[in-house]
């Protein structure tokens, strides 16, 4: 439960970057004036949190499963002799 509290956290996080980095690259004027290299750094910087951000939420969907199934009570299973 601790890890699924600290994932969701970082993804609000990665939220929020990830809209700072878009809202910069959307920027006609940082695009147009900015040193070629400084704005590809940035689009470098948006495509990895983007990246991770899907990975962390894989991970959650996994866990998510996961904690379903453990809590399902198992089935009964009948032996026939």
């Amino acid at each position: 439960e601790q890890e699924k509290d600290r994932l969701q956290k970082e993804l609000q996080n990665l939220r929020g970057y990830i809209g700072e980095l878009e809202k910069k690259l959307a920027n006609k004027d940082f695009v147009n004036n900015a040193p070629q290299e400084v704005v590809q750094t940035e689009r470098q910087k948006l495509t990895e949190a983007e990246e991770k951000y899907e990975k962390i939420e894989e991970k959650l969907r996994v866990m998510e499963k996961t904690m379903n199934a453990i809590q399902q009570k198992p089935q009964k299973i009948q032996y026939v002799f």
